[in-house]
């Protein structure tokens, strides 16, 4: 199953998509959740980045994460959703989503 990176990261100085080596993530699991995933990027970025709060029930505050256009909250599993091929999912910091010019 392949899915779809977006990183929001760029004018932070962090690049998720570099990090993980390109915007596609190849996974051999065909039943994944967005829970799963996220926690498989966190320990491919060395526990530096971490995407799911301590509970491990939501996103952890310093980002957002969308999937397929919609935010995790508004999903009816939340972050169990499972995941199919050719989803997409983009991930990014909160203060992104409240920066102006």
């Amino acid at each position: 199953m392949r899915i779809k990176l977006e990183s929001m990261f760029g004018v932070f100085g962090i690049d998720l998509v570099k990090t993980f080596g390109g915007d596609q993530v190849e996974l051999d699991d065909k039943s994944i959740t967005l829970k799963s995933l996220l926690e498989l990027l966190t320990e491919q970025s060395g526990s530096a980045i971490r995407f799911v709060d301590m509970e491990g029930e939501n996103v952890a505050e310093d980002y957002f994460v969308l999937l397929n256009g919609n935010e995790v909250k508004s999903l009816t599993k939340g972050l169990d959703t499972e995941l199919a091929d050719s989803d997409v999912v983009g991930i990014g910091p909160v203060d992104l989503l409240f920066s102006g010019g």
